[in-house]
């Protein structure tokens, strides 16, 4: 039996950081996944450059090429870039996340897809997001 590859295409928006002219450009990023493996593969160009990154879940890869990103002064404005999105453990083989409220337990009107645009200008690292998850579980145990 073949490996066979399900590609899904999602037109995201960036900006570049370094620029003093904040325009936001348009870009495609390929979300590649193998039937017969648990690996996540998204792949972008930008710029004649290729950006790629692995894991086994869409928000782990995605934290990945955003930092891989981010190094290139790039940001992607997106629900998946904010410091405060983070997915549950059951959300994680799925394009949703919630946005978290330290204090405030989530429900299902905080849930979001991780690619959808977001007008954002503050780009978080997979470092920040992590903080701001576990910070924000130590914030909802009493």
């Amino acid at each position: 039996m073949d490996n066979e590859v399900t590609i899904d295409n999602i037109e995201m928006v960036y900006i570049l950081l370094n620029n003093s002219i904040k325009n936001d450009f348009k870009i495609i990023m390929a979300i590649e996944e193998y039937d017969n493996t648990d690996i996540i593969t998204i792949k972008t160009k930008i710029n004649g450059k290729n950006y790629n990154s692995n894991g086994e879940d869409y928000f782990s890869t995605f934290q990945k090429i955003k930092d891989i990103l981010l190094k290139d002064n790039i940001g992607i404005k997106c629900y998946g870039s904010m410091e405060n999105v983070y997915p549950s453990p059951m959300m994680r083989t799925s394009y949703n996340a919630y946005i978290l409220e330290n204090g405030k337990q989530a429900f299902m009107e905080n849930i979001v897809n991780i690619f959808d645009y977001v007008d954002i200008n503050k780009f978080s690292t997979l470092d920040e997001q992590n903080n701001y998850y576990n910070n924000w579980l130590k914030s909802i145990i009493k």
